[in-house]
């Protein structure tokens, strides 16, 4: 199996990871679902959908914030961040 290089697969890879090692977390998430579980019954529409769209939009998020503090350090040393030449450099 290929182990996801960038972007959000990777970022459910290493929240998977955290899940597995930290209780605290664990059970965060479990709360965090037995929550979208209820709700999304009450709203008539799928739980396990919900969940993962809440999900999803939380490691988009994390995603971000990580790509702006890469950005900003990398800015302060004067360079440009990886992923900008990447990005740029895949697009000529």
């Amino acid at each position: 199996m290929n182990e996801p290089q960038n972007g959000i697969e990777r970022l459910f890879v290493e929240f998977a990871e955290e899940c597995g090692k930290n209780p605290n977390l664990n059970q965060a998430v479990q709360e965090l679902k037995e929550s979208v579980f209820a709700a999304s019954q009450a709203a008539g529409v799928d739980p396990s959908h919900a969940f993962g769209v809440i999900i999803r939009d939380m490691m988009i998020l994390e995603s971000l914030q990580k790509r702006v503090e890469e950005s900003r350090n990398a800015l302060t040393a004067g360079k440009l961040p990886a992923f900008v030449i990447e990005e740029v450099s895949a697009q000529r």
